[in-house]
């Protein structure tokens, strides 16, 4: 995987969230979770198996993703961040720290 400074990745996210973006979530059974293919399937594998539901998080056509976290409305609720970190994950997964700059609406 291609290394990507901070700042060309922060303005790269910068120019895509600077369009509003609706976030939606739904709730849909693990046995349904596990049937779709990419990062989702994985990360459902390393849920405990007593987890019956998974709220999928969804942000237009840019992503999708299993969280049970907090999360904005719109993108446009999200105004300066700067890159804190980057973590790898795996092979072709990495994870983003950030630091909201500016408080929410």
């Amino acid at each position: 995987m291609e290394e990507i400074p901070f700042d060309q990745l922060e303005q790269s996210i910068k120019k895509i969230l600077a369009q509003p973006h609706n976030v939606y979530t739904k709730t849909i059974s693990r046995a349904e979770a596990e049937q779709k293919e990419g990062v989702i399937k994985t990360v459902i594998n390393i849920l405990p198996a007593s987890l019956n539901e998974i709220r999928i998080v969804q942000i237009n056509d840019i992503d999708e993703q299993g969280c049970g976290g907090t999360h904005v409305s719109n993108t446009n609720e999200i105004k300066d961040f700067s890159i804190m970190k980057i973590q790898q994950k795996g092979p072709t997964k990495k994870r983003i720290k950030i630091q909201l700059l500016d408080k929410f609406c």
